[in-house]
């Protein structure tokens, strides 16, 4: 044994770690916002859990005490790495802590996560940042972003770096000013010349996609009670993968912002699977949900749907995306933008999504 390394001795290599606690860290048991120990540092790999998956992973009412403690600071359609970077920039402002260090997906720069990360950062400095790694958990290989930040007025690295290089400034989108280049896009305003020429998609508001060798099976079907083929009901469906990657090839139930429930129990075989599979889910995550915009009659409560219709950009941008012979597509949370036409390949363009 050799006692110089620690072997064939008593002696503890490491003092007792009775400041640990097991408990959840963003929520407390009474759905509150927990209290967390005063730190030199906040480090971690807090758990990732997309935006869109919240309720099924949390539940429901879990995920209602948790929107409603962290309103003002998380984007209700942010993942969830996003709330420990809220929390933690509380311990920064109250002086709880001097400096924090988290790891997120690759998605913290972008979309809802990028403005609960601008939220959190506000008054802060971002002094070091590695924007897109490699990471692989259980096997699965993901991409991650570390973050580490202070308050402007603390003491903090001097240099801040971004990817291992040194910058002048590292911005919410985790891109960098260098000298005369690099400009904080996520500041930039939208042009009016714009307007009504790019909507947000429809938004799947539950489990209303299909299996793909199912939809050929109602299309075959003969017409419904109401003398009218599945076909109306039933639309070819693609998200960011389909347009970044190989379509494969969805299908989605889709009545539309206006059809009554007693019209569309009239499509016999997609009511009937709407039935069976999407109206808790669509019931659940879409009262949570109030960036989307619904018309017809509600169900009382704000924001509850009809549970068997999707969410949707709204009546007025449905029509005008009706109308366009050849939408172009574009993912939203992507480091470059692509644009793919309906039929062609993808055309990635290299411009920052502010």
């Amino acid at each position: 044994m050799d006692a110089a390394h620690g072997f064939g001795t008593s002696k503890p290599i490491l003092s007792p770690l009775d400041n640990t606690e097991c408990r959840d860290a963003i929520l407390s048991p009474d759905g509150t916002e927990p209290d967390w120990p005063q730190t030199d540092v906040v480090i971690g790999n807090p758990p990732f859990l997309g935006g869109k998956l919240l309720i099924r992973g949390l539940r429901e009412e879990y995920v209602a005490r948790l929107f409603d403690v962290y309103r003002q600071r998380v984007p209700h359609e942010a993942d969830l790495v996003t709330y420990w970077f809220a929390k933690a920039a509380g311990q920064l402002a109250f002086g709880e802590t001097d400096r924090v260090g988290l790891v997120a997906t690759n998605s913290i720069c972008g979309g809802a996560n990028r403005r609960a990360l601008a939220a959190a950062t506000e008054g802060s400095v971002i002094y070091d940042a590695w924007s897109d790694e490699p990471w692989v958990i259980d096997g699965a290989a993901v991409r991650v972003s570390l973050v580490c930040f202070a308050r402007e007025d603390a003491e903090h690295p001097s240099d801040p770096a971004l990817d291992g290089k040194p910058v002048d400034a590292i911005f919410t989108d985790l891109t960098a000013r260098r000298g005369d280049a690099g400009v904080d896009l996520t500041t930039a305003n939208r042009l009016r010349e714009n307007a009504g020429v790019a909507f947000m998609g429809d938004t799947k508001g539950g489990a209303f996609e299909i299996p793909g060798n199912l939809a050929p099976q109602w299309l075959r079907l003969p017409a419904n009670p109401n003398g009218r083929p599945n076909a109306e009901v039933l639309k070819p469906w693609a998200n960011g993968m389909d347009i970044t990657r190989r379509s494969a090839g969805k299908w989605i139930v889709d009545f539309g912002l206006s059809m009554e429930e007693g019209e569309a129990a009239l499509y016999e075989g997609p009511f009937q699977y709407i039935r069976e599979t999407a109206w808790k889910s669509a019931f659940g995550f879409r009262r949570y949900q109030p960036h989307v915009t619904l018309t017809g009659p509600e169900s009382g409560a704000p924001y509850e749907p009809h549970r068997d219709r999707q969410g949707s950009p709204g009546l007025d941008r449905h029509h005008q995306l009706r109308q366009l012979r050849r939408p172009l597509p574009s993912p939203v949370e992507t480091p470059t933008t692509y644009f793919n036409p309906a039929s062609g390949r993808p055309i990635r363009v290299t411009i920052a999504d502010a």
